[in-house]
């Protein structure tokens, strides 16, 4: 956990957030080292912000990006312009039109 407290301490005196969350592959471990991260941030910001666990675990960025693909595949199929033949070009024109997020 040394690696990224002065990581983690730098990034939030830049941006002073209100909340950091942990989450991702520290999940399951995270109540190891809570405690140290709030201290080094209490030590090394003016306005340490609050610090939780996710409720998700490890595995929820990886389930939130392949949702997000499959949202993606999905609306290239199935549009306001009625469903679109499923081909590379016809998928990768998508990511041209306005009003679209790109994933």
């Amino acid at each position: 956990m040394e690696d990224i407290t002065p990581a983690l301490v730098t990034a939030v005196a830049i941006d002073d957030p209100e909340l950091v969350v942990m989450a991702g592959a520290l999940t399951p471990v995270a109540h190891l080292f809570l405690d140290d991260i709030r201290a080094a941030l209490a030590a090394g910001v003016r306005r340490p912000p609050k610090v939780v666990v996710s409720a998700n675990d490890q595995f929820s960025s990886a389930q939130g990006a392949a949702l997000l693909a499959l949202n993606r595949v999905r609306s290239s199929l199935a549009s306001h312009e009625g469903v679109q033949p499923f081909t590379r070009e016809a998928f990768l024109a998508q990511e041209h039109r306005p009003g679209r997020a790109l994933v």
